[in-house]
């Protein structure tokens, strides 16, 4: 997990015009049938199953998730592509240490969830990429 390999996964998921407010390494803690409706490549995996490494890059419209393999993260499992307007609200727990986003659809949550280092990988803003995630969330969310 790096700087490079993030870059490669995650641009390929920008739309026409579009450009990344913030990219990170972070943690889905699980996954469920609706965000596997947004599987764009990869394996649809069983809801509830367990958390996963992944990349996260968000624009102004889309949330895009490029999730690792476990055991292997230089191999990508699955690519999720998410707009804006199917994620009704977000919660944010953020301490010292970590930061935990609830991204909520209709009837469904999931979250991710972010070291505020970047110990262990070649990663050096790490904190400041979540600062600016928890920004825009906050913004187009209205939370104060």
């Amino acid at each position: 997990m790096n700087e490079k390999s993030m870059m490669e996964e995650l641009l390929p998921l920008l739309t026409d015009g579009e450009k990344y407010i913030s990219m990170s390494w972070a943690t889905l803690s699980r996954k469920t049938p609706k965000l596997n409706t947004f599987l764009m490549e990869g394996i649809s995996s069983k809801p509830g199953s367990s958390s996963s490494y992944c990349y996260i890059g968000i624009t102004k419209s889309f949330l895009n998730i490029v999730c690792l393999n476990p055991l292997d993260v230089t191999r990508v499992t699955g690519k999720y592509h998410i707009p804006w307007s199917q994620i009704k609200k977000v919660s944010i727990k953020n301490n010292l240490l970590r930061c935990t986003i609830i991204f909520f659809f209709e009837n469904e949550d999931f979250s991710i969830n972010w070291l505020n280092s970047s110990g262990g990988t070649g990663i050096k803003t790490q904190r400041k990429l979540v600062q600016r995630m928890i920004n825009f969330l906050s913004k187009i969310y209205s939370i104060q």
